[in-house]
């Protein structure tokens, strides 16, 4: 790092409003050189970026946004390094109405890499909320009793149940959190994500706490859907469900009524939906295909993701049924399934009702075709 200097971005969000403050980002960033390239995004609900500008070598720039927006919208910062050829530092934030200050300092490691140290983001309390849930994380899990209770484990079961039990105890606290905090972005992001873990009721409780503005956006609108949306669990009927497969086609969910379905759903980051998929989905398909069995996998893949699906899927050979509504995790259908992880399937009968459920993927086990193998016997 040859000089020391710092960058002030200032974001004016409205092309005839270039006095106005509030409209501004100033960034002060501490070891950045010629080497440096900064880049400013701005992420939608499902984390897609959105490149705003990029400023590099200089010491002060002017990035114009062009639409306009009321409610808070999150930022990414992404800080590249020109002689690496990569990206050393990435951070995100929320930014209102409001001016916003983002200071720190972009230090190299021993071991070539770099890190921003004492990163403060102030001027919207928003984002004070959101190290707050994240640290709930910390002060849950990052415990000398968690560490002791690790290193007394006998083997990899119990370590693995010292860690589902602090999983269950931050997740309780996550929830609590968003319900001290209602009404703002920040923790209605997080309900929709924490959805699976709290009931309908308490859900509505929340969203009717929301203001309108809250209530009118994307984020809002989803949470809404989710409360309407009862969740499914083993003996409920199906709803009906659309989505679209690789090639752009609607696909319902009624039509394969009257057939025996596995439901699945994976991402194309899931390795062990890639080795469910080649072997164990590869067999059944095979197996069933000739006797009103039908094979539906769900990727939950996010829109920025849907090439990868697209590959993922080919690389897989999949010929079954392959849909999307390109939401992640944010589904609707994922989230009336109570789909926290993937991969995860269930089997439907005749009937549409959910007379089964597997979760993950063990290539020893062969749950789901013992279930049909009965289902078909039983039927012959």
């Amino acid at each position: 790092m040859k000089n020391v200097f710092y960058i002030l971005i200032i974001v004016i969000l409205f092309t005839n409003c270039k006095e106005n403050d509030n409209n501004t980002i100033n960034l002060n960033l501490k070891g950045t050189d010629s080497d440096i390239l900064i880049k400013l995004d701005s992420v939608d609900l499902n984390d897609n970026s959105f490149t705003i500008d990029s400023i590099q070598g200089v010491n002060q720039f002017t990035i114009i946004k062009t639409e306009n927006y009321t409610l808070p919208k999150i930022y990414r910062i992404t800080v590249y390094n020109d002689s690496l050829k990569k990206k050393v530092s990435s951070f995100k934030f929320w930014k209102s109405n409001k001016p916003i200050f983002i200071s720190g300092n972009l230090n190299m490691l021993k071991t070539n890499s770099f890190k921003i140290d004492s990163l403060k983001i102030e001027g919207s309390n928003l984002n004070d909320i959101e190290e707050a849930y994240r640290n709930i994380i910390l002060k849950k899990y990052n415990t000398p009793e968690v560490f002791k209770e690790m290193e007394t484990a006998k083997d990899q079961i119990e370590r693995e149940g010292v860690v589902n039990k602090y999983l269950k105890l931050i997740k309780s606290d996550q929830v609590n959190f968003i319900f001290e905090y209602p009404n703002n972005v920040v923790t209605l992001s997080y309900s929709i994500m924490l959805a699976n873990y709290i009931k309908t009721d308490s859900l509505n409780i929340f969203y009717n706490q929301l203001d309108p503005e809250l209530k009118n956006s994307q984020r809002g609108t989803l949470l809404k859907e989710i409360i309407l949306s009862s969740k499914l669990e083993i003996g409920d009927k199906v709803k009906d469900f659309e989505a679209i497969d690789i090639t752009g086609e609607k696909i319902k969910f009624s039509d394969f009524k009257g057939k025996i379905i596995l439901l699945d759903f994976w991402a194309s980051w899931c390795v062990p939906c890639h080795k469910q998929n080649r072997f164990e989905f590869k067999n059944l398909y095979n197996k069933y295909k000739k006797q009103d069995f039908v094979l539906i996998s769900y990727s939950l893949d996010k829109e920025k993701d849907s090439s990868s699906w697209k590959i993922e899927s080919k690389k897989d050979s999949i010929k079954w049924v392959n849909i999307s509504n390109l939401k992640g995790f944010n589904d609707p259908i994922s989230k009336q399934f109570s789909v926290n992880a993937v991969p995860k399937s269930f089997l439907i009968n005749r009937k549409g009702i959910i007379i089964n459920s597997f979760e993950g993927y063990n290539p020893d086990e062969k749950e789901i075709e013992t279930e049909l193998d009965k289902i078909f016997s039983r039927e012959e």
